[in-house]
């Protein structure tokens, strides 16, 4: 029998999501790349580690908030308050978003989604390595395949996955 060591690594970081940050996920409502927490996080991550926005990937959900770091992947949970804010935000957006004016919104937002500040908490993950090029024709040439058998890839981030998490 082989046991083996593996050492666990834990990164922390703060975050601060302000006002601004909720107002610009007005627009970005529904798409994950443009989400208020996402801007929030992306700008920590380069505040304090030096890392720019495209090679930081951040992905973040009310389950889990992912990222690429230092050439490896992170992983954490999302906290409570982020994971909070992400749900009333969607939950104000769905209920409102034909009945009311722009900045009506806004205030309403505003209203209830105050600037907060939270830890994040990420374990590290696998080595980012690169694809060699057979395995990336490979996938391309199964890609193609799938979509001439009518197997489109899904177009939008839904609300569900976006509350459930957990990918």
């Amino acid at each position: 029998m082989v046991t083996k060591k593996k050492t666990i690594t834990q990164l922390k970081y703060r975050v601060t999501t302000t006002a601004q940050d909720i107002l610009d996920g007005i627009e970005g409502c529904q798409n994950a790349s443009r989400c208020m927490e996402r801007i929030a996080n992306v700008r920590a991550l380069q505040e304090q580690f030096d890392v720019m926005p495209h090679e930081s990937k951040v992905r973040i959900d009310a389950g889990h908030i992912q990222f690429c770091l230092r050439g490896y992947r992170w992983k954490g949970e999302t906290p409570k308050v982020p994971r909070r804010a992400l749900i009333d935000f969607d939950r104000i957006i769905r209920q409102s978003r034909r009945k009311l004016s722009r900045v009506e919104l806004e205030r309403l937002l505003l209203e209830n989604i105050k600037p907060h500040t939270y830890t994040v908490t990420a374990i590290r993950g696998g080595k980012i390595t690169e694809l060699s090029r057979e395995r990336k024709d490979a996938i391309n040439a199964n890609r193609r395949l799938r979509r001439a058998a009518g197997e489109l890839p899904p177009k939008r981030y839904t609300l569900r996955q976006r509350v459930i998490g957990f990918r």
